[in-house]
């Protein structure tokens, strides 16, 4: 059985080993673009680009969160990096090329430098996710399997951060490569053939700087991994196993109850907002309602008629043992709240959440709770489970009301409505894109 211990390194080695075999798919059209003819390095192309899919799917399999963005990338940009270089094949073998330029001039045993494509796709695609941010595919598909990163503790935060640095990393060195190579051919590169120079510009100095890359990441997780067992792992060790139980407090007209407790171990001195209801619990892997609700009654010293609970989700890390339960309380009288344990907090509309959200004063783990509440509600609204519109009017959409959310016919803790809010009828190649996501996602 995995410890928390085991997933967090295994996390930490991931991290890694995604890099390095995203950056050998990247290499190897590279470096065999030398060594074969140039009509079968869109093929080396495009059967990296499938290992890596198929690496990636093994991995979406596996029960260990990884972060699956560098893979995600590198896939796109082989797949557009092989069309084009079909495209200027294409273009070369039919002539074209000649309305525009004197056919001395050309060489048409090297149409093309791999590098030259490879690498401003990487780069336009690097930089494509990071303005996509959390909305890139690979990273809503680890939300929606995973949850929020805000849910999963050390792994989380780790995966998060790496995420950034990698995006970083490598929009540095393909956009280098990318002036270095494309500077060489304009000033020094002769279009007759390759010599010594030009393989080290547009093969060898790009290969020594994904080898060096590698290095560098493996010494930086290792140091994070020694980060890691001298002040992380003894102090989990310590603490045990626990449950984090966290309840969700609504209101008539759709307001939620929150307070700001300055002071608090994850925002020492701060504003941020955060359900008044949550508990530290010995590890459980779920809690009857009868537990839940007495959890809460002692929370709060509200009595069981005077609020309507149910069950919304579970976050976990598998693999570890701790995880998130989360709960909705609704209070058919939102005044009890004045009289209970947690009266010092104050009503919000789901409006006012959404201001407190840009100003970055509601916790991680609120805004992980309200992106899912938000985003099943209004796809169970809209769609069926198909992702079939249940309105004829295109791209229509109910308002967002809570009322009678107690009772509702919508499993929270189900991927499939998350799902359904990405691959649905008002999705352009909404038959296309759900076909893939059935057969090569996990969720």
């Amino acid at each position: 059985m995995n410890t928390q211990a085991d997933a967090y390194e295994k996390a930490m080695f991931r991290l890694w080993m995604n890099w390095v075999v995203s950056t050998a798919a990247r290499i190897l059209p590279i470096t065999l673009s030398i060594l074969l003819p140039m009509v079968t390095v869109p093929i080396i192309t495009l059967t990296c680009m499938g290992l890596l899919m198929l690496y990636q799917h093994r991995f979406n399999r596996t029960e260990i969160a990884s972060c699956m963005l560098i893979p995600s990338i590198t896939i796109r940009s082989l797949g557009l990096s092989a069309l084009l270089m079909i495209i200027i094949s294409l273009i070369y073998s039919k002539g074209l090329i000649t309305r525009y330029y004197e056919e001395e001039l050309l060489n048409f045993q090297i149409p093309y430098l791999a590098v030259l494509i490879i690498a401003p796709c990487t780069l336009v695609l690097t930089v494509f996710a990071l303005v996509r941010g959390f909305k890139w595919s690979a990273c809503r598909n680890c939300r929606t399997l995973f949850g929020d990163y805000a849910e999963r503790g050390f792994v989380g935060r780790l995966l998060n951060q790496e995420r950034k640095v990698q995006m970083w990393f490598l929009l540095s060195i393909t956009a280098v490569m990318t002036v270095t190579g494309f500077v060489y051919y304009s000033i020094e590169y002769v279009n007759v053939n390759l010599n010594d120079a030009d393989r080290l510009i547009f093969v060898w100095v790009p290969v020594a700087f994904y080898i060096l890359s590698c290095f560098f990441l493996a010494m930086r997780y290792f140091t994070l991994w020694a980060y890691y067992v001298q002040n992380t792992r003894g102090s989990m060790v310590r603490h045990g196993a626990s449950t984090a139980v966290r309840y969700i407090i609504l209101g008539k007209d759709d307001t939620f109850w929150l307070s700001n407790e300055p002071g608090s171990p994850d925002f020492p001195d701060s504003d941020i907002l955060d359900t008044p209801a949550s508990i530290m619990y010995p590890y459980r892997e779920k809690l009857s309602m009868e537990n839940a609700r007495d959890l809460f009654e002692r929370l709060t010293g509200l009595k069981e008629d005077q609020y309507t609970l149910r069950f919304m989700y579970r976050s976990e890390m598998t693999g570890t043992d701790t995880n998130i339960l989360h709960y909705i309380v609704t209070l058919p009288d939102p005044d009890v709240v004045k009289n209970s344990s947690i009266s010092q907090g104050e009503w919000y509309s789901f409006k006012r959440i959404d201001e407190l959200k840009f100003e970055h004063r509601l916790s991680p783990k609120l805004m992980a709770e309200i992106v899912r509440l938000y985003t099943v509600t209004m796809a169970w609204k809209t769609y069926d489970a198909d992702g079939k519109r249940l309105y004829r009017v295109k791209h229509y959409h109910p308002a967002f009301r809570l009322k009678g959310i107690e009772n509702w016919d919508v499993d929270f803790d189900s991927p499939l409505w998350l799902n359904v809010s990405r691959y649905n009828q008002d999705k352009p190649f909404y038959r296309l894109r759900r076909f893939w996501q059935r057969r090569f996602t996990r969720s």
